[in-house]
C-alpha cells in the first residue's frame, strides 16, 4: 500500500468514526429529549415555589427553592444547608401554615359553641378568597394570586385548629 493510499484510508477511518461518534450523539439527544422535557416541565411547575425543609440529623428547619430542593432530592433527603448532611426532607411549602401556627388562638375557646362559629366565619373567609381567586384568574390578574392563595393557607390552616379544639373539648381532653 502505498502512502496515498493509506492516507486516503487514514481519512475514511476517521470520517467514519466522526460520523458514528455524532450519529450516536443525535441518538443520544433524541432519545435523552423526553427527560430533559420532563425535568423542564417540573421546574415550570414549582417556578417560584419556596418549601420549608427540616434536617433530620440537625434538627434546623430552613427555606429552600422548590427547583433546587428537587434537583438535589435523593431517597434519603437533600443535603442540609446548616449541617451539610444529606438528611432533610420537605415538610410543607413556605406559603402553608401549620394548625400549631394557630394552636394557642384556639385553646382560648372553651366551649364548642364559640368554636362552630368561628369556624363557620373562617369557612366563610375561604369563600370569599376562592372568590377573589377565580375572579383573579380569570380576569388574568396573577399577581395578586399567590397573596390570596396563601391568605386562604392561613385560614385553612386556621379552621384545622379550631376543629381539633373542638375534638378536645368533645373528648374531654383539655
Amino acid at each position: 500500500m502505498n502512502s496515498s493510499e493509506h492516507s486516503s484510508s487514514s481519512k475514511l477511518k476517521i470520517g467514519l468514526a466522526v460520523a458514528l461518534f455524532a450519529t450516536a450523539g443525535g441518538v443520544w439527544y433524541w432519545f435523552d429529549s423526553t427527560e430533559r422535557e420532563s425535568r423542564r416541565e417540573a421546574d415550570n411547575a414549582v417556578a417560584g415555589q419556596v418549601y420549608v425543609v427540616k434536617c433530620e440529623a440537625c434538627g434546623k428547619t430552613f427555606e429552600m427553592p422548590a427547583s433546587d430542593y428537587l434537583a438535589d432530592l435523593e431517597p434519603v433527603g437533600v443535603t442540609c444547608a446548616l449541617c451539610g448532611q444529606r438528611k432533610a426532607v420537605r415538610t410543607r411549602n413556605a406559603d402553608e401554615f401549620d394548625r400549631d401556627d394557630f394552636k394557642a388562638e384556639a385553646e382560648k375557646f372553651t366551649s364548642t359553641n364559640d368554636i362552630r362559629l368561628a369556624v363557620e366565619a373562617a369557612d366563610a373567609e375561604v369563600e370569599k378568597l376562592n372568590a377573589q381567586i377565580a375572579a383573579a384568574e380569570a380576569s388574568g390578574d396573577t399577581g395578586a394570586i399567590p397573596d390570596l392563595r396563601k391568605e386562604r393557607n392561613r385560614m385553612n390552616a386556621r379552621i384545622q385548629a379550631l376543629n381539633y379544639r373542638w375534638s378536645e373539648l368533645q373528648s374531654g381532653t383539655p
